[in-house]
């Protein structure tokens, strides 16, 4: 594990949730994600949990919330909802979805839900799929991708070109070796603490996850290690996450 950290994924690896929910292109754009981030009161857990699920189960689909949900947590009181969108005015839709869902569990949801948290935010990511990798025959389905763990660079003024050049030749280096685990590539946009690159690492359990990324580096050899290097050089800030998926906190409007 010390040895991964400083290595985890290498260039961008990023935030893939195409697992849980397919991944859409506008044009030569990728997929948008919406995310509302809550920061739950380790005190309310057990209600906020109940409140989630309550509406789950009793509403969602008669109000007709028509965005589907892929829900994580950091497994420190840290609970993530993705909803992938067009644009960013489709957060006012995706409020207004949910209105008529709480409208039908009633008010004093709101109010219990919002007692439970200690503070919450929303911020948009961009899959950038000139940057992503995905093998014809990956060693996994998307769904049994329910561990992940996030390499976040923020990077230096005027290096963004640099950054794209590294891991376009870190994509083709992947193709070259025929790796056989997708690897995408995320950049943080509206709602953030700066501009940045978001990467992911997915995984069956942290021991499949950690076990796969050895092999990544193993197969990539020198010239990985080269590639990894040279990414460093442009990287001004990076922080590191690990996320669990919550199938139960997820929503599907087509199931």
């Amino acid at each position: 594990m010390k040895r991964i950290f400083p290595k985890v994924l290498t260039m961008l690896v990023i935030l893939s949730l195409s697992g849980h929910i397919s991944l859409a292109q506008e044009e030569n754009r990728g997929q948008l994600w919406f995310c509302w981030e809550a920061k739950v009161d380790p005190a309310q857990l057990d209600q906020f949990m109940d409140l989630q699920l309550e509406i789950r189960k009793a509403h969602l689909k008669e109000a007709g919330l028509s965005y589907p949900i892929s829900a994580w947590t950091d497994g420190l009181f840290t609970y993530y909802f993705f909803y992938p969108v067009d644009s960013y005015n489709d957060k006012d839709e995706i409020y207004a979805e949910l209105g008529e869902a709480i409208a039908l569990q009633g008010n004093d949801w709101l109010n219990r839900m919002f007692s439970a948290l200690d503070n919450h935010t929303t911020w948009f990511i961009r899959w950038d799929p000139e940057l992503s990798y995905h093998p014809e025959n990956p060693r996994r389905t998307g769904e049994e991708g329910v561990y992940c763990v996030w390499d976040m660079f923020y990077i230096h003024p005027g290096k963004e070109q640099e950054v794209r050049k590294l891991q376009k030749r870190f994509v083709t280096a992947l193709k070259e070796k025929g790796y056989d685990d997708s690897v995408d590539t995320y950049i943080g946009e509206l709602g953030l603490d700066g501009y940045f690159y978001m990467g992911v690492i997915f995984g069956k359990s942290p021991a499949d996850l950690w076990a796969q990324n050895e092999v990544m580096w193993e197969l990539l050899g020198e010239e990985g290690s080269q590639l990894f290097n040279e990414m460093r050089q442009n990287i001004k800030k990076r922080d590191f996450k690990q996320f669990w998926y919550m199938k139960e906190l997820s929503y599907d409007p087509e199931q």
